[in-house]
C-alpha cells in the first residue's frame, strides 16, 4: 500500500523472549509464546500491524518449517481478545 501518511500505523517489531537472534526464533518457533507475547487485551496497547522479519539464513535452514512457523505467527498476531 502506498499512501503519503502513515499515522494511522500503530505497530512494532518483535523477537521474542526465547530468542537472542532472530534465526533463533526461528529455529525454536513456539507458538504457544508467540501467542502470549502478542495478546493485548481491549483497551490497553492496540497495534493494528506487526513486523516480522525472517532471516534468510533462519529460512534456508529450513524453509518448509519456518514459512510453517511464520504463518503460525500472523495467526498468533491476529488472535481477538
Amino acid at each position: 500500500m502506498v499512501t503519503k501518511n502513515y499515522s494511522w500505523l500503530r505497530g512494532f517489531s518483535i523477537v521474542p523472549s526465547w530468542a537472542a537472534r532472530v534465526e533463533e526464533a526461528w529455529w525454536s518457533y513456539d507458538g504457544a509464546k508467540m501467542r502470549r507475547e502478542t495478546f493485548f487485551p481491549r483497551g490497553g496497547c492496540t497495534p493494528n500491524c506487526i513486523r516480522l522479519w525472517i532471516e534468510c539464513t533462519a529460512w534456508m535452514a529450513d524453509p518448509a518449517r519456518v514459512t510453517a512457523s511464520f504463518l503460525d505467527a500472523v495467526a498468533a498476531s491476529t488472535r481477538q481478545a
